[in-house]
């Protein structure tokens, strides 16, 4: 409906994919560090249930890390696109510096 061409299409797949990622890891991260007043509900929920999450399988550190990792990606995902991409690139950057 976009527009879009091939090519524009599976750049946007690539990016919505990273940031879905990124966007999960830091909700893994928030969920073992942000406190349940900062985050307006109630946290360690994850390690209670015993879930598999991105700091209990990799650490807090290396899931930091893979955070930075896909927003990067997500981000370079959209080089072909011009200035009209700079929300989508500007979310990206948003999801894994978000702090509660």
């Amino acid at each position: 409906m976009g527009g879009a061409d091939p090519s524009q299409l599976k750049a946007l797949r690539e990016y919505a994919q990273a940031l879905g990622l990124a966007f999960q890891v830091v909700d893994d991260l928030l969920d073992v560090e942000a406190s349940t007043e900062n985050m307006g509900k109630r946290t360690h929920k994850d390690e209670e249930r015993g879930k598999a999450t991105y700091p209990s399988l990799l650490g807090v550190e290396r899931s930091r890390e893979l955070s930075i990792e896909l927003a990067n990606k997500a981000r370079r995902a959209l080089d072909s696109f011009d200035q009209r991409a700079e929300p989508l690139r500007m979310l990206a950057t948003f999801a894994v510096e978000r702090k509660l």
